[in-house]
């Protein structure tokens, strides 16, 4: 009986996930929020063997602290930015076409690459004006870690950003799962 239930999902999903334009966007948000109810799991998972491993360390304080001010500056920027890309792409490749859509998305991607790399720039070569006040409290050589893994966790802003822009073009492209399940390489890999 259980499996005579399990066999009609498939028929169900293609029923909901299909069909009109809301059935389709009901469908994209189902796999999008199970997508990220699974990676927010695992992130879960991984925030848990972490602590189990390292404890609250200073170590780890440091790391938390270089690894927060990144994905701040990467959040700001490309939240902004696949907010505006994603309807201009969808809007050229309607109206001129996917040669046309494609370019855009090549230029946005050089774009981005250049805000990136400047914004990253502008972060580490600021780190002696906002990293004090952000751990105040820290020695001095818990600071210094810091500093050091900051500037070792600053590539992360550029190459998180062109995935964030990728991301959004596959979800312009009706790949929502990809996207969605992207997220789970990092705590897979930590």
């Amino acid at each position: 009986m259980k499996i005579a239930r399990l066999q009609k999902i498939p028929e169900l999903w293609k029923k909901l996930s299909s069909g009109s334009m809301n059935s389709r966007i009901l469908g994209a948000a189902i796999v999008v929020g199970m997508g990220t109810i699974f990676v927010k799991l695992l992130a879960i998972v991984k925030e848990l063997v972490v602590a189990a491993q390292f404890g609250t360390a200073d170590d780890l304080d440091a790391f938390l602290i270089a690894l927060t001010i990144p994905s701040f500056v990467l959040n700001i920027i490309a939240g902004s930015f696949n907010s505006a890309l994603i309807p201009t792409y969808i809007k050229v490749r309607e109206q001129a076409g996917l040669k046309s859509a494609q370019q855009l998305f090549a230029g946005a991607t050089v774009w981005s690459i250049g805000l990136l790399l400047i914004t990253t720039l502008l972060m580490l070569f600021s780190i002696p004006i906002y990293l004090p006040a952000l751990t105040n409290g820290f020695s001095a050589d818990k600071l210094a870690l810091t500093n050091n893994l900051l500037w070792a966790i600053s590539p992360m802003l550029l190459l998180t950003g062109i995935g964030s822009i990728w991301g959004a073009v596959l979800n312009a492209g009706e790949r929502f799962a990809l996207v969605a399940l992207a997220p789970t390489i990092t705590p897979v890999v930590t």
